[in-house]
């Protein structure tokens, strides 16, 4: 019980002595969290689907409702948030590498077209590119199906 009363009464003494020690001084306070930056960058992803035999390249580049209700918002974001558009093609590695790299370049070129029509995102608010079978969602040998790899990126920056 001694202890207690001692332990109590040098705590009340580190309390008043702290607050002797302010008076007269200006006291900040802590300062909140940083805010994240608005121009933070935003990401979206849509998935091609691929038959893992044969099939007409108009099948490989052609956009899934899935696909078409993410650049939906994709469109939202860029034309609302002053944003531009890296779009980004990407393949599986079934194929040679460079009908790999046409096949990302065209799917990004899809992705692109439907961002300007219906939605009216400036064609020049987009860019487009492909990496081919050279940047793999998931990893895999030669000539293997991964529909997870068969996708385009879209990364937002601040326009400008």
């Amino acid at each position: 019980m001694q202890r207690r009363r001692v332990a109590v009464i040098i705590g009340m003494l580190l309390v008043a002595t702290t607050l002797v020690s302010c008076v007269g001084k200006k006291v900040y306070p802590v300062p909140p969290p940083p805010v994240p930056p608005l121009d933070a960058p935003r990401q979206f992803i849509i998935f091609f689907h691929r038959q893992c035999d044969f099939a007409d390249e108009s099948e490989l580049t052609k956009l899934t409702p899935e696909a078409k209700l993410v650049l939906d918002e994709a469109a939202v974001s860029i034309k609302s948030g002053g944003y531009a558009a890296k779009l980004v093609g990407h393949t599986d590695t079934i194929g040679t590498e460079q009908a790999n790299q046409k096949l990302g370049e065209k799917r990004a070129e899809a992705a692109k077209a439907y961002l300007v029509s219906p939605h009216g995102v400036p064609a020049t608010d987009l860019t487009t590119e492909s990496k081919g079978e050279g940047d793999t969602l998931v990893n895999t040998g030669d000539n293997v199906c991964e529909t997870q790899n068969n996708r385009v990126k879209i990364d937002l920056r601040i326009s400008g």
